[in-house]
């Protein structure tokens, strides 16, 4: 969105009022902000939740249909010359394509999760037998939804196969690969100290959402049979899965900081100290996918431990 509007097009970014990964209500009305002169930052309204999978952001998936339908019907002459929505979600992306269809609008569609396929994870042992009848119904749903759409985005080559896979159609011309990037410049690097080398001490770092889909378990249990290396391993981030991690690390008195969600200074302060990154995701789509984190460590001349 930044930059589009640097280069004097007019960007509305719309998003949901959550902050996703502190679990708090940004604003408590739909509202919208003018960053700059052709940026405009859109806020839907809808309710907080404090688990990536519960009821209540099930139950906030469908309250944004309805605050961007009233959102629309309250505005004023909204004529997009093309819309990017990010899938998922199922309900986002279906609203945004009707009211695309009705003002003759191109959509392109920009894939990063493997949804629905990663929701077998989330199944109990004893009902996995009924996920195939329910991923034939969720894979129609997203199959008709990115044959509606005139072009299909992604970060990485094989998400987007995937992707073109679930449309059962041909990649055309307008499907396209976007490689994650990060805006940083050579001081990141420069600025990185051998702290291993200068303390004797090995400094590893993950900065991420902590859930269940993130391996630190085994990381954090690994740590005490490293003998008489020393390592300190520092996590930067939160999620559902936080009490068990650090309920593991109390357990077994493990060198580990839990540091919380740092603001982008602090953040690039722990990079620039570190020896390594720690990318820890397993799962089938992640196999086919570059998570964030990794151009975000490679940026600062971090090795990655995966």
């Amino acid at each position: 969105a930044e930059w589009l509007s640097e280069r004097g097009h007019s960007v509305n970014f719309i998003t949901n009022s959550v902050d996703h990964y502190n679990r708090r209500q940004r604003v408590n009305i739909t509202k919208s902000f003018a960053m700059t002169e052709t940026l405009l930052v859109t806020l839907l309204k809808v309710c907080a939740y404090q688990k990536s999978f519960s009821v209540k952001r099930y139950i906030s998936h469908k309250q944004i249909i309805k605050s961007f339908t009233k959102w629309v019907n309250n505005s004023q002459s909204i004529s997009p010359d093309i819309i990017i929505v990010a899938y998922p979600t199922f309900e986002l992306v279906s609203v945004i394509q009707d009211f695309a269809n009705a003002h003759k609008v191109p959509v392109i569609i920009d894939c990063r999760d493997a949804w629905p396929d990663i929701f077998v994870e989330k199944i109990p042992p004893g009902f996995k037998f009924l996920w195939p009848k329910i991923s034939r119904v969720l894979d129609k749903q997203l199959s008709s939804e990115l044959n509606r759409a005139t072009a299909i985005f992604s970060h990485s080559l094989p998400f987007l196969e995937w992707a073109v896979r679930k449309a059962n159609r041909k990649r055309n011309n307008y499907d396209t690969v976007f490689p994650f990037t990060y805006n940083s410049t050579t001081k990141n690097a420069v600025r990185r100290q051998k702290n291993g080398v200068q303390n004797k001490v090995m400094r590893i770092v993950f900065a991420g959402s902590l859930t269940e889909r993130v391996n630190l378990d085994m990381i954090c249990a690994s740590l005490e049979n490293l003998g008489s290396l020393k390592i300190e391993l520092l996590i930067a981030g939160a999620g559902d899965h936080s009490s068990v991690l650090r309920k593991l690390v109390n357990d077994k008195k493990l060198n580990v900081q839990f540091l919380g969600w740092l603001s982008q200074t602090k953040l690039s302060e722990l990079f620039a100290s570190a020896d390594f990154g720690l990318v820890p995701y397993h799962g089938p789509d992640f196999k086919m996918s570059i998570p964030n984190k990794f151009v975000e460590y490679i940026s600062f001349g971090l090795p990655i431990l995966c």
